[in-house]
């Protein structure tokens, strides 16, 4: 080094990331131990390879069977749960990361809080039975070991939703004449929901659609197969009669075209194609099934006129004024709530109009405010970044497919839903956020993207 030549001045130290980027951070798993997992997810690998094939089989087996009546759903989950415990010798390394997910996380704090509400709560044994439905947010930590194969688990997820639809044919035709398969299914005027509660039905149809309509968007391979994928999921909705499940409908369509355009995927061939399915569809279901849906429809103009007028004794009325008392309940109780379980209580202590109340306010976000307050909607906030950010995150680390999307829109669709259903605390709908969550890791191992080698 020549005489006059000075020390390179070291490095200016890199500027701290600022609060809101650590937060984010935070919510995106920058805690996340990447070495560790990708080590631990070899091991697993390395120990156990047939229990990799078990362990997916059930995971499949899950992901089928979560759209099976509700009492079959809660029973289908315990294989993948039994058999994850059962090699938890080559897993164990892995535990930390599955459940430690920031979606997992986010809701053991809801869980947590709500738990804390039961201490005031009027109805602590139904605040115990809301909180329990939040376990099915911790399927992260039994999908985890079979994160590889996410595509196929989402392949899963459609064959459920076909054996839902089938299940909404025969329940249109009564069963077809078979007496016992006629008991199975759910048999109210107008709609037409197979197995299934039609609002439940109609929730988990809007995230269907979620799951296909990306694909039918922006894939080129196999676009026919998601255009009519699409179409299905369109009808089934509309035939559940479920409104709230329309408007979602619609809502999540242009969610999906407005993405398209921001990021510059969505040609006008595509867009012109699925505007001529489109106005087929509705040509379809208006022939077919027209003047339910024009019922359904002036029902709800009708009902929606009389509760503006103080009438609320109808289907639309109630909800309404659940909802009024719902906001009543947080304006009295806005830190903490009335407490997990206590709407009904509250909410019929203060009625004055007669109204028939449920067990809840048919709307998330103004269960959580009325139940657990600010606090608890502020967590529910977080979850819902939480989940956003990782399904997003999650398809890019992935594959850039439209399919891969199909999660992150899943989620959405029942966002949507949330305003005139009571997502978190109805048994499949929390299963099924919970399995599209679990698919969407804040991290994924490189071994684990497609395309990559075990070694």
């Amino acid at each position: 080094m020549p005489a006059n030549d000075q020390p390179a001045p070291p490095p200016p130290a890199a500027a701290r990331p600022g609060l809101i980027a650590r937060f984010l951070g935070l919510l995106d798993g920058s805690y996340i131990d990447h070495a560790a997992c990708d080590r631990a997810f070899i091991r697993m690998h390395t120990r156990d390879a047939i229990g990799d094939k078990v362990h997916l089989f059930f995971a499949i087996f899950w992901c089928v069977l979560l759209f099976s009546p509700q009492s079959v759903m809660q029973i289908a989950v315990l294989p993948m749960v039994g058999f994850f415990v059962i090699r938890v010798f080559n897993t164990l390394p892995l535990w930390i990361h599955g459940f430690g997910q920031p979606a997992v996380l986010a809701a053991l704090t809801l869980a947590g809080w709500m738990g804390v509400t039961l201490l005031w709560s009027p109805n602590p044994l139904l605040g115990a039975e809301e909180l329990s439905q939040l376990r099915w947010l911790t399927a992260a930590g039994f999908l985890f070991p079979v994160i590889r194969h996410r595509k196929l688990l989402i392949y899963a997820l459609l064959v459920g939703y076909a054996s839902m639809m089938v299940a909404q044919i025969f329940d249109a035709f009564d069963g077809f004449g078979n007496r016992t398969l006629y008991k199975f299914f759910w048999h109210e005027s107008n709609r037409i929901s197979g197995w299934t509660q039609p609002v439940v039905a109609g929730s988990m149809l809007v995230a269907g659609l979620g799951l296909v309509l990306p694909a039918a968007l922006f894939d080129r391979h196999r676009r026919p197969l998601w255009i009519f994928a699409s179409v299905l999921m369109c009808v089934s909705i509309i035939a559940t009669g479920s409104r709230g499940a329309w408007i979602a409908m619609l809502l999540l369509v242009l969610s999906v075209l407005v993405y398209g355009f921001v990021t510059r995927r969505l040609n006008r061939r595509v867009l012109l194609g699925m505007c001529a399915s489109g106005a087929l569809l509705i040509t379809g279901v208006l022939f077919f099934v027209g003047g339910n849906i024009s019922e359904r429809a002036a029902e709800a103009r009708t009902e929606i006129t009389q509760a503006l007028d103080g009438e609320y004794d109808s289907h639309t009325g109630a909800r309404i004024r659940m909802a009024q008392l719902a906001i009543d309940a947080t304006a009295a109780h806005p830190i903490a709530g009335v407490g997990a379980g206590g709407y009904k209580i509250w909410a019929t202590e203060h009625d004055d109009t007669g109204s028939f109340i449920h067990d809840h306010a048919h709307n998330t976000p103004l269960q959580l405010s009325a139940t657990t307050g600010v606090i608890g909607l502020v967590i529910g906030a977080l979850l819902l970044l939480t989940l956003f950010r990782n399904a997003h995150n999650a398809a890019k680390a992935y594959e850039s497919s439209g399919l891969a999307l199909g999660p992150m829109f899943a989620i959405l669709g029942l966002v949507l839903v949330s305003m005139t259903d009571a997502v978190l605390i109805n048994a499949q709908t929390a299963a099924l956020l919970g399995t599209l969550a679990a698919l969407s890791p804040a991290y994924t191992p490189v071994a684990e993207r497609p395309g990559s080698v075990i070694r």
